[in-house]
């Protein structure tokens, strides 16, 4: 009982902060409220965002699939669905995309005692693939753009340090790619086994991820695969920006617009990270010319539409062993 108390809690919370940030909208641009009331909305384009953020989700979760089944656990397709939309479910009402994903590995691991390690590293480094996939995309953004060469007024500084910080960020994380299979299977990886206590389990996670390191093709498939997905969560805002009555960037712009704001909302905040993604498309409409609420209408209906597409996961969550 306290546990359902929670989740009522915490999904209550999450659509007061939805109501809240709305309400915020129409007061700062009473405009924005009164075209959304009385102008038309393009529903074919609306219904074909939310289409397209439901195939996104899909094609993480075949992603992951493909990433466990590189360590030989028994898991099939199906499985990799259900899962991912529980997962996708609790990343809006527990622990943001951390929440998601310590699910996943969960209900992962109880379906393979005997590798526990595998199945949850397999988790973390599908986070890393999404992660870093999104980190490529956003810095090609603002390299195109030439945003971080701009000058940005006072008030606008910590935009710049958003692009120094996702730069920075896709450099390293680049560099710890290209180095870390020989550091790793170096002697790092001999003393790791050494450690008492978690020699045995940090063991594992050696082995773990020297598999990986042998199966490239399947990790560039799954890099590919998360770029697409973004590149199509990219054109779901813009369908949503222009189905929605107004003005607003173009494709273009949301395809540098919408992975800065993602890489701002990926911080495991509560609630999925509600209020950082709305912030930053605003912030970052108000950059490109355009009023900032009618940016944060825009993240609102993306989360609203993402919202019933978690919903999916919950009759997985009810029925009992999700992974079986």
């Amino acid at each position: 009982m306290k546990r359902w108390l929670l989740h009522s809690v915490k999904i209550a919370l999450a659509f007061s902060i939805l109501a809240y940030l709305l309400w915020k909208t129409f007061q700062s641009d009473p405009q924005v409220y009164d075209q959304l009331q009385n102008e038309a909305k393009d529903w074919p384009r609306l219904a074909l965002a939310g289409l397209l953020l439901l195939c996104s989700s899909l094609v993480t979760f075949f992603r992951w699939y493909l990433l466990v089944r590189v360590l030989g656990l028994t898991f099939s397709l199906w499985s990799a669905i259900r899962l991912g939309f529980i997962g996708y479910f609790f990343n809006f009402f527990s622990l943001g995309v951390v929440g998601g994903d310590i699910f996943k590995a969960a209900l992962l691991a109880r379906a393979h005692a005997g590798r526990r390690t595998e199945a949850v590293m397999s988790v973390v480094v599908d986070r890393f693939v999404g992660f870093y996939a999104l980190l490529l995309l956003a810095s090609l953004g603002i390299l195109l753009w030439g945003g971080f060469f701009l000058k940005f007024p006072e008030e606008e500084e910590p935009l710049r340090w958003l692009f120094a910080a996702t730069l920075s960020a896709s450099v390293l994380a680049t560099l710890g790619l290209c180095f870390s299979r020989q550091l790793w299977q170096g002697r790092l990886g001999l003393k790791i086994g050494a450690v008492p206590k978690l020699g045995v389990y940090l063991n594992r996670v050696h082995t773990t991820l020297t598999t990986y390191f042998h199966y490239k093709k399947t990790l560039g498939i799954a890099l590919l695969l998360t770029l697409c997905s973004q590149v199509a969560t990219a054109i779901a805002f813009w369908l949503i920006a222009t189905g929605l009555p107004g003005s607003g960037p173009n494709l273009s712009q949301f395809l540098i617009i919408v992975p800065l704001s993602l890489v701002a909302a990926a911080v495991p905040l509560p609630m999925g990270g509600l209020g950082a993604l709305e912030a930053m498309l605003a912030y970052l409409y108000q950059i490109f010319s355009f009023p900032p609420a009618r940016g944060l209408l825009v993240a609102l209906t993306y989360r609203v539409i993402t919202i019933f597409v978690a919903l999916g996961g919950l009759p997985f969550f009810l029925r009992g062993d999700p992974a079986a």
